[in-house]
């Protein structure tokens, strides 16, 4: 039975050839977006957009880093766009003359092993979608703009989490040492930009194959892993010999 459900996966799974994409790339946010959910950018005439496919259950608390930047003529394009885009009230102003800067928070995943392991642990639809989907993409990195009361939260904590609360829904959870100071739906927060991160794989044997890691989009799996556990499978599978 272990060998023909080994060999249905490697039927199923979808292979691709395109070339990396460039490391570190942000990408444009046309509509609200959360933090550590799955997806692919699909490409449209003009412009690319994010489209969720999967949204992984995190029990326990990931730890994220969070940093308060500056806007810039750039990104502040690339808020406008997403305002535009989604009809949401403007909560910032920008312009070179302004005396005063506005802010917008960067909202990163650090713990990335705790990604993986919840993966495997405790999404195994979502594992599963993953070795027949190995294209899919996880959001690992978001720029957002909140209320003021939400930047408050922000300069106050000292540590942040991301965890799914609520049907599903994932929120940033703000500390000051042990107190919770504030818990916000990362839904209700302006979503402007993002950044993607892949999924490494490896296959020690006929019966597991994991998810061991998880790097930038562009940088390439190493140590014998791959983003693409075809090729594994098809060495296991000649080494069993099933065919």
């Amino acid at each position: 039975m272990k060998r023909i459900s080994y060999i249905i996966i490697l039927c199923l799974i979808v292979t691709s050839c395109n070339t990396l994409p460039k490391k570190d790339k942000l990408y444009q946010s046309y509509t609200t977006l959360d933090l550590g959910v799955l997806g692919l950018n699909k490409k449209g005439i003009r412009k690319s957009q994010f489209q969720v496919i999967g949204v992984p259950e995190y029990s326990e608390k990931i730890k994220l880093s969070t940093t308060l930047k500056s806007f810039n003529t750039s990104n502040y394009k690339s808020y406008k766009e997403y305002i535009k885009n989604t009809s949401l009230q403007e909560l910032i102003e920008y312009n070179d003359s302004l005396e005063y800067v506005p802010n917008y928070v960067q909202l990163e995943i650090q713990d990335k092993v705790a990604i993986v392991n919840t993966i495997n642990a405790n999404n195994e639809n979502i594992r599963d979608y993953l070795l027949k989907n190995p294209e899919l993409a996880i959001i690992t990195t978001l720029k957002v703009v909140g209320r003021k009361q939400f930047f408050q939260s922000v300069k106050k904590a000292n540590a942040f989490y991301l965890q799914t609360l609520n049907d599903k829904q994932q929120f940033l959870l703000m500390y000051d040492g042990d107190k919770l100071l504030a818990k916000v739906s990362i839904a209700s927060l302006q979503t402007f930009e993002y950044e993607l991160s892949s999924f490494c794989w490896n296959v020690s044997d006929r019966e597991t194959m994991k998810v061991v890691g998880i790097v930038s989009e562009g940088e390439k799996c190493k140590n014998g892993l791959t983003r693409n556990p075809r090729k594994q499978i098809i060495k296991k599978l000649n080494e069993y010999k099933f065919y």
